[in-house]
């Protein structure tokens, strides 16, 4: 509208309907403006470029907004749409939800489960006689579970059905704490923090190795991802050198992928989705997350009026499930929130010494073919490797070395040197 005479303080252009002619130019929506045609894009679209202001571009929101699905994103023509994993919901707010999952957690010689809500609980049996339970993990598949007692160093294993535990592992630990049960290779790893070393084992104990053991000074949390392609083990190590470590499953290729602005990391979890790691520091409570490769690590939580000794923790749906050691509470937040929103997390459990936590549903163990089924002839241990071109190696036992054929295991009859620590007689 002219505000002077004859218009003389509108510009020519607003008599030019550009808008009119091939619509401006424009690919979606063209608007008369007093500096002539005005490009404006659909939803879900943007202007291509600064040279380029009449054509609308698709917008990618799963880059743009890493977080619009909380599981698998694909983009559409002016949009996208959210999928799940095998064994997901996805619901009409986005989130995925799925029954049956439970929260395990120990304390002292007792194991419980709570469901993510906290609604439903009860008691696992494990049998009598235990007394410090701190590392443990599951087979999902056959519902065994696996666990050592800080008191007596034995690792054990018993399926809900049976009628006792089983005696895996009886010698030769000193502090197990804690555990990765690989569900597609079928073998146990843990971290022994007195020994300062990885082992590995057969899940039914009957072949065992360090994995390895140099630079380890207090290796505590452990977890794997043994699907193909990937293969990975990932440890915590809070001494000398304090540091998130990854490795091919079969000890090879040791990666350290944080090792900055970190002092004493004690809970890991994995997203197996996202293919990321979440992971507590203890003394400098927060709680962070990291790409497997080490790349866009980023701080969920991180404030000592909310974080006091954080160790254990697990993910679930948006959620971040941990232990908070100076408040005796299990806690949760929305991992997709930032900013203040990121503060408002929840007190959901009231228990006095829990160690260790872990989800348990088969949607957290994926199933696939293992390899050391199909291919094996190893005469022993079958790790899953990330870079064998069989997608596996063999190896021995301690005391054992593999013959040229990598496949036989042999005595080693060696000299070596026996040394005597504490309760533990070893050999190097």
């Amino acid at each position: 509208k002219p505000d002077c005479p004859g218009g003389g303080d509108e510009s020519p252009l607003c008599n030019n309907d550009q808008c009119s002619i091939d619509n401006g130019g424009c690919s979606h929506t063209c608007h008369r403006s007093p500096f002539g045609a005005l490009c404006l894009c659909q939803p879900g679209f943007h202007v291509q470029n600064t040279t380029n202001y009449k054509k609308c571009e698709d917008i990618n929101e799963c880059i743009e907004n890493p977080n619009a699905c909380h599981q698998y994103c694909l983009n559409t023509n002016g949009s996208f749409m959210c999928s799940c994993a095998e064994g997901f919901v996805l619901q009409s707010d986005g989130h995925s939800y799925e029954t049956g999952i439970r929260l395990l957690t120990t304390r002292q010689s007792i194991m419980e489960w709570f469901s993510p809500t906290l609604r439903t609980y009860g008691q696992i049996n494990l049998g009598p006689n235990m007394r410090y339970i701190i590392a443990f993990d599951i087979d999902n598949r056959t519902n065994t579970y696996f666990w050592s007692d800080l008191v007596t160093n034995i690792i054990y294993s018993r399926t809900e059905r049976a009628n006792n535990y089983t005696k895996l592992i009886t010698s030769g630990n000193s502090f197990i704490a804690d555990m990765a049960f690989d569900w597609i290779g079928r073998n146990l790893y843990w971290t022994d923090y007195m020994l300062e070393h990885v082992e590995v084992s057969t899940m039914d104990g009957r072949y065992r190795r360090i994995l390895f053991h140099e630079n380890l000074t207090n290796p505590w949390s452990i977890a794997v991802d043994p699907r193909a392609g990937l293969r990975y083990l990932f440890l915590t190590d809070w001494g000398k050198n304090p540091r998130i470590e990854r490795a091919s499953m079969d000890g090879q290729q040791r990666l350290s992928i944080v090792n900055d602005s970190i002092e004493m990391p004690i809970g890991l979890t994995l997203d197996l989705i996202r293919q990321e790691i979440y992971f507590t520091d203890h003394h400098l409570n927060f709680i962070e997350v990291v790409n497997y490769n080490g790349e866009n690590r980023r701080k969920i939580l991180a404030n000592s009026h909310f974080l006091h000794g954080p160790i254990s923790i697990n993910v679930y749906e948006q959620y971040l499930y941990w232990y908070d050691s100076f408040s005796n509470e299990v806690r949760r937040l929305n991992r997709f929130e930032h900013g203040i929103k990121a503060q408002k997390h929840e007190r959901i459990l009231s228990r006095s010494g829990i160690i260790s936590m872990k989800m348990s549903h088969q949607i957290y163990q994926p199933y696939e073919t293992n390899p050391c089924q199909q291919q094996s002839r190893c005469t022993q241990l079958c790790l899953l490797s990330h870079t064998a071109p069989l997608g596996y190696t063999c190896a021995c036992s301690t005391g054992y070395i593999l013959e040229q054929d990598q496949i036989t295991c042999a005595k080693d009859h060696s000299p070596f040197i026996i040394y005597m620590r504490r309760d533990t007689i070893g050999g190097i």
